[in-house]
């Protein structure tokens, strides 16, 4: 099961907690949409991805070592590989280059996992665009802070 799948089922488990209990669960019912997309985290800032994470129950202490496996390159690779992710998907921040073939896994190169509080060589992000998912996500922040 990847971590994505895990974050899905508490993120389902708080929200039939919150039904049970009366409280609202509105920000939960729309974090449900976005994590439908197996390739969020690599359309979402890091500030959002974190909110995301917090709202979802995960601790503090650890919500960057969850990010950090979320937009891992194996993970990316794993999308590619399935078909989750389009590398020319104009929503994508968090991009991995290509090897041998468009496809990383014989490759020698890239074995570190790069550092995401900067924007290492082998980590491509697009910067100064505003995506359609970006857009959403700004959507969800003013209708969360309300």
């Amino acid at each position: 099961m990847t971590q994505l799948n895990e974050l899905r089922i508490l993120n389902d488990s708080t929200i039939l907690y919150l039904k049970k209990i009366k409280k609202e669960y509105n920000k939960n019912r729309i974090i449900k949409n976005i994590l439908s997309d197996d390739a969020c985290f690599f359309k979402m800032n890091r500030e959002d991805a974190f909110q995301v994470l917090n709202n979802i129950g995960i601790v503090e202490a650890e919500i960057e070592n969850v990010y950090k496996e979320l937009i891992s390159r194996k993970e990316f690779y794993r999308l590619i590989q399935y078909n989750k992710i389009d590398i020319n998907d104009e929503n994508l921040i968090i991009k991995y280059p290509l090897y041998d073939n468009n496809m990383p896994f014989n490759s020698s190169k890239g074995k570190e996992e790069p550092k995401v509080d900067s924007t290492p060589q082998t980590l491509l992000t697009t910067q100064n665009k505003t995506t359609l998912f970006q857009k959403f996500m700004n959507v969800i922040k003013r209708i969360l802070k309300k």
